[in-house]
C-alpha cells in the first residue's frame, strides 16, 4: 500500500475511533457496572452464566487486573443482553504515529552518519541536518513502511 492510500486508510480509522479518544472504562469494571444498572445481583448473572457466586465475583476481579479472556467478557455481555466490543484506540492521529516513526528512524540513521563524518571532520548540523532527516523520512514514507518499524 503506498504512502497516499495508508494515510487515506488511516484517515478513516481515525475518524472510527474518534468517538472513543475520551472514553473511561468504569472504576468499578462494566461487568459490575452493568450488572448493578439493571439491578442484577451476582447469584442472577451466575445462574445466567452457568458458573457459581464466587466465580462472577472473580470474573468481576479480574475484569479490573485485566485478566479475562474475550470469550469471558462475551459470555457476561451476552449474559446481560449487551454486546462486547473490544477496540484500539490510536494516542495520536494513526498518520502522525507514522510519520514520528519515520522521522524518528531518519534521524537515528543521520546520527549514526552524522556521528560517522564527524569522525572524518565532515560532519552535519543545524538546519542542514535537519533537512536531511526529512528527506529521508519522505523517503521512508513513500518506500516500504515495513521498514521504520524495524529496530
Amino acid at each position: 500500500m503506498d504512502w497516499s492510500l495508508r494515510r487515506l486508510a488511516g484517515k478513516q480509522i481515525d475518524k472510527q475511533v474518534k468517538p472513543l479518544v475520551s472514553f473511561k472504562i468504569p472504576s468499578v469494571g462494566w461487568i459490575k457496572t452493568i450488572r448493578e444498572a439493571l439491578g442484577m445481583n451476582i447469584r442472577q448473572l451466575a445462574e445466567r452464566t452457568y458458573v457459581s457466586s464466587e466465580r462472577v465475583l472473580k470474573i468481576e476481579g479480574d475484569e479490573l487486573e485485566k485478566k479475562l479472556t474475550m470469550a469471558t467478557l462475551h459470555k457476561m455481555a451476552a449474559a446481560m443482553d449487551c454486546k462486547f466490543v473490544y477496540a484500539f484506540v490510536p494516542n495520536n492521529k494513526l498518520e502522525k504515529i507514522i510519520e514520528n516513526t519515520a522521522w524518528n528512524k531518519a534521524r537515528t540513521q543521520m546520527s549514526r552518519i552524522s556521528h560517522s563524518m564527524a569522525l572524518e571532520d565532515q560532519k552535519t548540523e543545524g538546519k542542514e541536518l535537519k533537512e536531511q532527516i526529512d528527506i529521508l523520512t519522505e523517503e521512508y514514507l513513500r518506500g516500504n513502511i515495513k521498514n521504520i518499524w524495524e529496530k
